[in-house]
């Protein structure tokens, strides 16, 4: 599992968690040196036995610049603020990491995810895309910081064991109930702190789910158009939210337990230090005290080594998940890869012998058809006759086991050509819609990279004018869905899109399938008078309005 884990990690944050494995054990130094100062300043504040004569003092004295009482105070205060400022910042640190390990790991996900092939997100589910970015992220993010924990809890465990051997290895106090008093005082103080990070993380959280969600149903045209850019700058932008937020509520979590610490050895230290004395002990006072300290720093070091071993096991299969994921074969090797060489389309585009099998099932079988350039053509047949899977062919999403295109009479592999895919715009029966602004569902784009003139043609040329004005309604926002439209306005958005992202072809796939004649008739109207400056290929099972089309073709 942790060759697994390391693999996941870049090789960029590989290098990250080396360094702060060395943090670390700067941390683990600290810890224990205060445990080693606190031993020789139990015996003086007592009055057990003399500085000098204390083994621990005279190891410092050999060893450091501590050679009398003043020199140990002093040093005693540094080493604790030191301590108090380096907690702070080696769990900024740490935390920064994560968070912006997470971060990568998602878009990673993301990214590679829109690299598959057409079949393999056809095939894949949406819930487990959103998962694996959400959930499984955070999941592996927790691993990451478990793993750390361990290795951290495990040293300061072994060095505070060693050092309690050597002191005594038959005296053990057992005192939690004090720790216990002031964290549920302090938690009391932050508690509202943590309640709005807490809701403010989850309204980032249903932003990330949202950006991703509607990334998965705009898959074909994110990847028809090579647009994933724009949906992963907006999961790039909340995630920065998120990062943020989740450091601070992780540090605000952290201050319980560093003020507990500290006021726990501050009130020990005050205790002798105005020199309260119980005469008649019968134990060993300097042996307590320094088990008592080393005991709360030991208890927790104990409980976090069991419960994380706990949770490296638990979090296993999403460790599991993620490779899977990052390692996944199937990838469209030639989606970046593809030359970017010119296609010319002046006459005519032909395609024969095309034969499709689906998983050993034959869809198309030897179709031939030829299509003339600004021409209107319908593509008729049944339903679970193969017009959507022609239409993929046509695309260059889906490959077929066998296929003759000719565009002007010359052979192309469309396959290994990006050209051929910003020629066309698209839409399909399904209208899919951004829960943004009007402007942003056509043209799909930030608002630096618009085409404005483009935008107000798609706009009018889709009919839009008939129900909306331009000025007025370009930048209203669309609900979830497009609630607020009917039918067949929201088809016009998605022909509007299709126009944005075409470059002289229009595959329209059962766009009116949902509508109603009359308002079937309307669109039908509108693609024969675009037929003058555009190729149109209209896929439908109805068999209507055959006068409007230039050519008709049907897949039995």
């Amino acid at each position: 599992m942790l060759k697994k884990f390391l693999f996941i990690l870049s090789e960029k944050n590989r290098a990250k968690l080396i360094f702060y494995f060395v943090l670390s054990l700067i941390f683990v130094g600290i810890e224990t040196s205060i445990l080693v100062i606190i031993y020789p300043l139990i015996d003086v504040f007592l009055g057990l036995q003399q500085l000098d004569q204390n083994k621990v003092f005279n190891l410092l004295s050999d060893y450091t610049y501590i050679k009398n009482f003043n020199n140990l105070i002093t040093f005693s205060i540094i080493l604790i603020i030191i301590r108090v400022i380096y907690f702070l910042v080696f769990n900024w640190i740490k935390y920064s990491y994560l968070n912006q390990l997470q971060k990568d790991l998602a878009l990673r996900i993301f990214n590679h995810f829109h690299a598959r092939t057409y079949l393999q997100i056809t095939k894949s589910s949406s819930a487990a895309f959103i998962r694996d970015i959400s959930s499984e992220t955070t999941t592996f993010k927790k691993f990451c910081d478990t793993y750390i924990n361990l290795v951290i809890e495990l040293l300061i465990a072994s060095f505070i064991s060693i050092f309690l051997f050597i002191v005594s290895p038959q005296v053990f106090t057992y005192l939690i109930i004090f720790l216990l008093f002031f964290a549920s005082i302090y938690f009391l103080i932050i508690l509202k702190v943590l309640r709005l990070l807490g809701k403010k993380r989850v309204i980032i959280n249903k932003k990330i789910i949202k950006v991703v969600s509607e990334s998965y149903k705009f898959f074909e045209f994110i990847k028809l158009n090579k647009i994933s850019k724009l949906f992963s700058f907006d999961l790039k932008n909340e995630f920065y939210k998120l990062v943020n937020l989740n450091r601070n509520f992780q540090i605000i979590k952290l201050i319980p337990k560093l003020f507990i610490e500290t006021t726990l050895f501050l009130g020990f230290m005050m205790i002798f230090l105005i020199q309260i004395k119980n005469v008649g002990f019968e134990i060993n006072m300097s042996i307590a005290g320094i088990f008592l300290v080393s005991f709360l720093r030991l208890f927790p070091s104990v409980s976090k080594i069991l419960l994380s071993i706990q949770d490296l096991n638990l979090f296993k299969f999403s460790i599991e998940n993620i490779y899977n994921q990052v390692t996944l074969s199937s990838i469209d090797k030639d989606y970046n890869d593809r030359p970017e060489k010119k296609i010319n389309f002046e006459n005519t585009i032909e395609i024969k012998d095309l034969n499709f099998s689906y998983e050993e099932k034959e869809v198309l079988k030897k179709i031939h058809l030829k299509i003339q350039k600004n021409t209107f053509n319908a593509i008729i047949g049944k339903s679970g006759s193969g017009k959507s899977s022609f239409i993929k062919i046509f695309m260059g999403l889906l490959k077929p086991s066998k296929i003759d295109f000719k565009i002007d009479g010359k052979n192309l592999d469309i396959y290994k050509n990006n050209d051929w895919q910003t020629k066309i715009g698209y839409a399909s029966q399904n209208s899919l819609i951004l829960n943004q602004s009007l402007k942003r569902n056509i043209t799909m784009s930030d608002e630096n990279t618009i085409d404005d003139e483009k935008l107000k043609d798609s706009f009018f040329n889709a009919g839009l004018n008939t129900f909306l004005n331009f000025e007025k309604n370009i930048d209203d926002e669309l609900n979830e869905s497009g609630s607020n439209f009917s039918g067949g306005q929201l088809q016009r958005v998605s022909l509007a899109r299709a126009l944005y992202f075409s470059k002289g072809v229009l595959i329209l796939d059962e766009i009116c399938s949902a509508l109603d004649i009359e308002s079937e008739k309307k669109i039908i109207m509108t693609l024969k008078k675009l037929s003058k400056t555009y190729t149109i290929i209209y896929i439908t099972h109805r068999n209507n309005f055959h006068e409007y089309f230039d050519n008709i073709i049907e897949i039995q």
